[in-house]
């Protein structure tokens, strides 16, 4: 499973802090007009995407299904040369008694179309997580903005697909997202997502855990990274 990612390699370490120190010290000499206010969150979050690039991470998913536990998975995530963020099962386990003979064939093909379906919904989840530049300064556009000396605190709709919606809380110092929310549509399904994020020590911004139901199909999946090691 393969997520595109719009942001470049090459920014250096010290480019990064200073980036970030610049976007959350901005307003301190005067009001920030949204645009200014836009592109410093936007500054800020494509920094912070660079740094991801240097990491690998793990993510432990719990697929469940009518309220029953359906099957864990585990992933390695990486992004590549191309800059896509790249997905790679490492283990896991179905919960699901398997059946025999023509029912358990047709189990199996089941749950590999499932599988795919599920896929793409993360692919589309994704996308609300990991925001580019430019969408996010489209955000603040739009957007219902409410900024406190606490927060930032941002309700957009209308941004991937018709009717979907967003919620972002900006940290005001950092200016990268401490939590955020989503609905979308897939097909005729309708998703919702709840993200958190949280520092690495001397590191950059990152999902910790992540939460997705798809109603029309009693679907619930959750999410917890771990392991996020930077590559020398």
């Amino acid at each position: 499973m393969t997520v595109r990612a719009v942001f470049r390699k090459g920014l250096p370490a010290l480019g990064i802090i200073l980036l970030v120190w610049s976007a959350a010290s901005y307003s301190q000499g005067k009001t920030e007009s949204t645009d200014e206010l836009a592109l410093s969150v936007a500054n800020a979050h494509k920094a912070n995407q660079v740094a991801l690039m240097n990491y690998t991470w793990r993510i432990k998913t719990d697929l469940s299904a009518e309220g029953e536990s359906k099957a864990t998975i585990l992933n390695e995530m990486r992004y590549n040369t191309e800059g896509e963020l790249e997905s790679t099962n490492i283990g896991g386990e179905s919960h699901v008694k398997k059946k025999r003979g023509l029912r358990g064939r047709m189990q199996q093909s089941k749950m590999e179309d499932f599988a795919e379906y599920l896929g793409k919904v993360l692919d589309q989840s994704f996308k609300y997580i990991f925001l580019s530049k430019g969408t996010l300064v489209d955000i603040f556009d739009s957007g219902d903005i409410k900024h406190t000396d606490s927060s930032i605190d941002i309700q957009a709709k209308n941004i991937f697909v018709k009717a979907d919606s967003l919620y972002m809380s900006v940290d005001p110092d950092s200016r990268l997202t401490k939590n955020l929310s989503f609905s979308t549509t897939f097909g005729e399904d309708v998703i919702t997502g709840q993200v958190k994020m949280k520092m690495i020590e001397d590191g950059p911004n990152r999902p910790i855990q992540l939460e997705i139901e798809i109603p029309g199909q009693a679907v619930k999946i959750t999410a917890e990274t771990y392991d996020w090691i930077e590559q020398k």
